[in-house]
C-alpha cells in the first residue's frame, strides 16, 4: 500500500496474487477497516497510447497463476481513508470473490 501525506484521502494497493488452485478466483470486492470504500481498478491505453484507469466489477486470479497488482496495471484502489496511511504501518484489506469468500490481508505501508 501507498504511504500518502495527512489529508490525502486515497491511496492504491499492490502486490501478487497466487492461485494454486484448478479453478480461476473472480474477484469482485475490497475494502479496509481504514477507508470508506475499496474498488478493482483496471489499467487500460487507448489507441493513441494515453494511458488512464476505471473501476472494474471483476479482477481475475488464473487457475494455477497469479495476478500482479502495481502502480502500472490492475490494483486495489482505496477511498475515504479514515486515518493517515504512513510508511512502516500496516493496514488490513479485504478482498471478496464471486464465490462469496473473503481473504484479509495484513498489507505493510511503504513510501513510493
Amino acid at each position: 500500500m501507498v504511504a500518502v501525506p495527512p489529508g490525502i484521502r486515497e491511496t492504491s494497493v499492490f502486490g501478487v496474487l497466487d492461485n494454486t488452485g484448478t479453478e480461476d478466483v473472480i474477484l469482485n470486492g475490497a475494502g479496509s477497516s481504514g477507508a470508506r470504500s475499496g474498488m478493482l481498478m483496471v489499467t487500460h491505453t487507448d489507441a493513441q497510447g494515453l494511458t488512464g484507469m476505471s473501476m472494474t466489477g471483476t479482477l481475475t486470479v488464473p487457475a494455477g497463476g497469479r495476478l500482479t497488482l502495481s502502480d502500472t496495471g490492475d490494483h486495489v484502489m482505496l477511498t475515504g481513508l479514515t486515518a493517515p496511511i504512513r510508511d512502516g504501518g500496516t493496514l488490513p484489506v479485504t478482498l471478496t470473490d464471486t464465490q462469496g469468500r473473503s481473504l484479509t490481508l495484513t498489507v505493510p505501508v511503504r513510501k513510493p
